[in-house]
């Protein structure tokens, strides 16, 4: 039998190492789906739209390309920092899954330009305000407001009544579109996660953001056994993230249907996770059943 107390270093690494051996086989089904994802040509109506998709997913798997790097339990900031960033991302995605028109793209893409016009105005304005020549390493950004603010501020006030919204969606924060998102996708995120996005966001999410803000609160005195407990609850949440995204973005491609297997695999990789934590942490297979 196993001791659930047991919160030994070793019994700890252990189960870091199922979890990032669970990374890694979702990093491994992203690996191999990756040129049929990538090879998708945006549908001229949905052109932003799917261009966003894309260019989302293509950030899910280079985090997993990093992450499947990191293999050792010192790594725990970089995984958080990681499960961070993948949320953020099923968000968007799910939103964009969503929207069957061009219109969550469009935002999207404006948003970003938007932004940039945002960040190359405050470098510029530190200078000036000072009555100091930029120097000109910020050329490229001042060449930017000079060509594009005009039309990007008659974008804003289009989309987003003449503001740059803190959220492309026009939302005040992560959470408001994290809701949206909740009940679009509904039992598919509890399937994976355990729970809804909204609970996940009120209760890991918000552990998880202690120890990365300034000071060491939540890091001064920890026990050693606490960093792989850690790494292994961002690693799972990463690992579940990145496998809801990669599923909505073969959904929405409509990649599903060509796919071969594709069912299959799915029930592969959760019998293959399923043995990762047998293997390390030798639970008996009637706790699964």
């Amino acid at each position: 039998m196993v001791d659930s107390n047991d919160f030994s270093i070793e019994r700890c690494e252990s189960f870091a190492q199922a979890n990032f051996q669970y990374l890694q086989l979702v990093y491994n089904f992203a690996e191999k789906h990756k040129n049929s994802i990538t090879s998708v040509l945006p549908k001229p109506a949905f052109g932003h739209r799917d261009v966003c998709i894309k260019g989302l997913w293509s950030r899910i798997y280079f985090w997993l390309h990093s992450l499947d790097r990191l293999n050792t339990t010192k790594d725990f900031q970089a995984f958080g920092s990681a499960n961070r960033a993948l949320l953020e991302i099923t968000v968007d995605l799910s939103l964009l899954h969503q929207d069957k028109t061009n219109s969550s793209g469009w935002k999207m893409w404006w948003w970003n330009l938007s932004e940039k016009l945002k960040g190359a105005e405050q470098i510029v304005r530190f200078y000036t305000e000072q009555k100091l020549s930029v120097p000109d390493i910020y050329t490229e950004q001042q060449e930017f407001i000079k060509c594009e603010k005009t039309h990007i501020l008659e974008i804003r006030d289009l989309l987003w009544s003449g503001k740059h919204p803190q959220r492309w969606s026009g939302n005040g924060n992560l959470f408001d579109d994290l809701v949206i998102a909740d009940k679009f996708l509904g039992n598919k995120v509890v399937k994976i996660l355990d729970k809804s996005l909204t609970e996940y966001y009120r209760t890991e999410y918000k552990i998880m953001n202690w120890h990365f803000h300034s000071g060491v609160s939540s890091f001064w005195n920890l026990p050693k056994e606490s960093f792989p407990i850690l790494s292994a609850f961002f690693l799972k949440s990463c690992a579940d993230l990145a496998i809801l995204s990669t599923q909505i973005v073969i959904e929405d491609f409509e990649l599903n249907e060509h796919l071969p297997n594709y069912r299959e695999e799915l029930n592969d990789l959760e019998l293959d996770k399923m043995e990762s934590f047998i293997e390390n942490l030798n639970i008996p297979i009637s706790q699964f059943q």
